[in-house]
């Protein structure tokens, strides 16, 4: 409709990164940006389904997100969308101003599919091929602003880094060191923000670590002890990971327990956390607790096999024994997804569409 559409956020990122021969965290979706008005979003939304060019599930709502103030929802996938601000664009591009409301530079980066390049106001491009995460604006207002500052910087840095502390600019960092979160601060946020780093990090060893020497992790699980040099697996599941780092609170397991439901973490994650710190005090003496144990958590054998194995755990040969026996409850099987057809997905159109289309003048 005479309207462009951009891409912005992590696929910007990623795509960056790769053409730096930079490995990089996967982006879990497509953030897309334009200089349409929402008014304009909807109507060309509504004239695509009457014309038929769009299915009858397509729909559009606002949001309230700091960085996208709609949202499109095709089918079960849905996509966030910003318009570009009207206000004073006459002294300065609509495109800068909606970049302005980015954390960092290297999430402020605008593909045009239409002129086949990117544009960059804040030394994105730069900061990407030093795989650094640099803050626009005045971070010290962010701060403020923000109690959950100082996670999400590490957690951009980590996305795109493999070193360590040093590898972040000195007034930051200082910064953060001295930077303590709020008591008030809901809990739950911190432990997702925590859990979302964990899992975007390329690696999670130096992402602990990270935490810990900014202060940061002694906040993340606050009234507990951490071992920041514990040895961390590249795992996917979360809590084996956290059972390392909590590893100096053995055998304080039920202390453990009650201090993780305060900070956030749903009672199963909390069982699963507290039955890995146990699993070397285990054996034919507490056997029937060991069976209660693994079916209150989520962890399954191939979890607990590689738990054993990290750890050396001496009891191991005892716990395999357990797990191959019948009363022990089986891995759970993954349901089927109900994601549509690569004919019917929007998702894979777009992928299939930049496959072929995307370049990048650098």
């Amino acid at each position: 409709d005479g309207q462009e559409l951009f891409v912005t956020g992590g696929q910007v990122r990623k795509y960056v990164l790769h053409h730096y021969e930079h490995p990089a965290h996967g982006s879990n979706g497509w953030d897309l940006a334009t200089e349409a008005s929402p008014e304009s979003v909807k109507l060309i939304i509504l004239q695509g389904k009457r014309s038929g060019i769009l299915p009858e599930d397509v729909s559009v709502k606002e949001t309230s997100n700091k960085f996208h103030n709609l949202e499109i929802v095709f089918g079960t996938n849905t996509y966030p969308l910003s318009t570009f601000p009207f206000v004073n664009f006459q002294n300065a591009p609509r495109m800068y101003l909606q970049s302005m409301k980015q954390n960092f530079t290297a999430n402020a980066l605008y593909y045009s599919p239409k002129e086949k390049k990117i544009f960059d106001f804040h030394g994105g491009l730069a900061d990407l091929k030093r795989q650094i995460a640099r803050p626009i604006g005045n971070y010290k207002k962010k701060l403020s602003e923000n109690p959950l500052y100082p996670l999400i910087l590490v957690r951009t840095h980590a996305m795109m880094n493999h070193s360590g502390v040093e590898s972040i600019e000195d007034e930051l960092k200082n910064e953060i060191s001295n930077f303590e979160i709020p008591r008030n601060t809901d809990p739950k946020l911190i432990r997702d923000e925590f859990i979302r780093g964990l899992k975007s990090s390329l690696n999670k060893q130096k992402y602990v670590q990270i935490l810990s020497d900014l202060g940061l992790l002694r906040q993340v699980f606050h009234g507990l002890k951490t071992q920041p040099h514990a040895k961390i697996s590249d795992a996917k599941i979360t809590a084996s990971i956290i059972a390392q780092i909590l590893e100096p609170n053995v055998p304080n397991f039920n202390g453990v327990h009650e201090q993780l439901l305060q900070l956030g973490y749903p009672i199963t994650e909390a069982n699963s956390i507290t039955f890995l710190l146990r699993l070397p005090y285990y054996s034919d003496s507490n056997a029937q607790d060991f069976n209660h144990d693994r079916i209150r958590s989520s962890i399954s054998p191939t979890t607990i096999k590689q738990f054993i194995r990290i750890n050396n755990l001496k009891n191991g040969n005892w716990i395999k024994s357990q797990l191959s026996t019948n009363n022990i409850k089986q891995e759970p099987t993954v349901p089927q997804s109900n994601e549509p057809t690569q004919n019917n997905s929007f998702l894979n159109m777009l992928n299939n569409y930049f496959e072929h289309i995307f370049c990048i003048n650098l």
